[in-house]
């Protein structure tokens, strides 16, 4: 079973283009991982994944909502570009089956919420 799943930041809003079969976009996801070093220092590692939707429905929610630094969660599968110039390997895509943007609200604290919030006293 060829089945990706990946949930990252968009790098770009995502680029619609016109084939001779109709509209298709295309997104740019980038995922992350952030560890410590041997010294204690954070080191990060940021890997792009380019997606392309064919789907009718999913251009049109890509063209309404995929817009920079929102999160997009993609199913889909791996393929390959066959290259041109007769190399063994191509480059990676993914061909979403589903996308899914998410805005992530900005982190707040205990301090900017007042008194009659609907946060009840038991919350943690």
């Amino acid at each position: 079973m060829n089945q990706v799943i990946i949930t990252g930041n968009l790098g770009k809003d995502a680029h619609i283009h016109t084939t001779d079969r109709g509209e298709m976009a295309y997104i740019s996801v980038a995922e992350s991982d952030k560890w410590k070093d041997k010294q204690g220092n954070w080191q990060e590692k940021t890997r792009w994944h380019n997606v392309a939707v064919f789907t009718d429905y999913l251009v049109r929610r890509c063209k309404e909502q995929a817009k920079k630094g929102l999160v997009a969660h993609v199913v889909g599968k791996l393929e390959y570009k066959t290259p041109e110039d007769g190399q063994k390997r191509g480059e990676a895509y993914i061909t979403a089956r589903d996308v899914t943007f998410l805005e992530i609200p900005k982190k707040e604290t205990s301090e900017s919420f007042e008194e009659g919030d609907g946060m009840g006293d038991d919350f943690p």
